[in-house]
């Protein structure tokens, strides 16, 4: 097993070089983000002593997990178990020891879903890809330990988890290592589909429609980019440097998943295609978007003017809602560009994200 892969905080730096700009507001959320994780791996490890005898790794998601918290930020974390744990009540101590560090932060703690805050099985979220016994939820953690979380306890479990994780996905003989791997393609557009559905299933059944407007344009915009920065390390493979075998694959896609959060690996298109201008302004507007929708996020006066929303009609004439709107509106524009316009990726996308 190898050392646990460093986070690369540094990929902002990078991308402001790379592109000419500054995000100030990513600047922010990042530093905020990484004080946090600090704070809570070292209480965490303190806290929970003899913690390396257990097979169980404690992971963030959400806004932390991403470099965007907010002072508004759920603590959303999962503890997961690679194997049996004895004693039972262990994994009890472990939920406490996280919903006391987020009350002590002034982190909300999981919502009342069930899909945070919990005890989940690695095989079987590695095991059951598909099929009936892979529902809504198992689906949600499957993709969400891939697509943007972050190890607090253990490191070196969740690496393994994402290695064994990519081995499942890629253990198809009939995958090329220098193609797109479309299996994990497959199921990583399956959640976003899954996830848009389940807005409109839930907007339709809940009668409180409180929220709704701040839920829409986070689906619109940090669920859409999370989304195409999980997309695009797979949609590079065969453009970028193709790797001549299986296990380089799965190790460039274990290091990018890892170490790099989702913006983090749009931005690094940037550097893998210097000479693709279109990629390398669309990434520009992309961190523009993102960056002024952080900023909107942590404004108080912002969330409590969409708060007080009642629905849909009539949302057009409420100026935080258009601030939201419009950045959401240049993030769909943006990756139309970036999937479709530029070089690197242009092939790839026709090919793959349809059929």
């Amino acid at each position: 097993m190898t050392s646990p892969i460093q986070l690369e905080n540094a990929w902002l730096e990078r991308a402001e070089a790379l592109t000419d700009r500054e995000y100030p507001a990513l600047r922010l959320a990042q530093q905020r983000s990484m004080n946090v994780l600090e704070l809570a791996q070292a209480r965490l490890r303190d806290q929970l002593a003899g913690h390396d005898e257990h097979p169980l790794g404690i992971v963030v998601c959400g806004s932390l997990a991403r470099d965007e918290l907010s002072q508004r930020s759920d603590f959303d974390y999962l503890i997961v178990a690679h194997g049996l744990v004895q004693p039972a009540k262990t994994f009890r101590q472990y939920r406490l020891a996280c919903d006391e560090f987020a009350q002590k932060q002034g982190l909300e703690r999981p919502g009342d879903t069930g899909l945070f805050g919990q005890v989940v099985s690695a095989v079987d979220l590695v095991d059951r890809i598909g099929l009936e016994q892979d529902g809504n939820t198992s689906t949600t953690r499957r993709v969400l330990l891939l697509e943007e979380a972050r190890a607090v306890l253990r490191p070196d479990l969740h690496e393994a988890f994402v290695r064994v994780a990519l081995d499942r996905y890629l253990s198809d003989e009939a995958v090329q290592p220098d193609s797109v791997p479309r299996f994990l393609l497959n199921d990583l557009c399956r959640y976003w589909r899954m996830i848009a559905v389940d807005y409109q299933a839930k907007a339709w059944a809940r009668l409180d429609t409180a929220n709704w407007a701040l839920r829409y344009l986070k689906l619109r915009v940090s669920r859409k980019l999370t989304f195409a920065g999980s997309l695009v390390p797979l949609l590079a493979v065969p453009a970028h440097e193709p790797p001549s075998t299986k296990r380089d694959l799965r190790e460039r896609l274990v290091q990018t998943y890892v170490a790099l959060p989702p913006l983090g690996r749009l931005a690094q298109l940037a550097e893998f295609f210097p000479g693709d201008e279109v990629l390398r302004t669309t990434v520009r507007d992309l961190l523009l978007a993102a960056d002024r929708f952080n900023d909107l996020a942590a404004k108080e006066d912002w969330r409590k003017a969409l708060e007080e929303l009642p629905s849909r009609e009539g949302a057009q004439r409420s100026p935080a809602f258009r601030q939201g709107n419009e950045i959401a509106e240049d993030v769909a524009r943006a990756l139309e560009r970036l999937l479709f316009d530029s070089t690197a990726l242009s092939a790839q996308s026709r090919k793959y994200l349809v059929f």
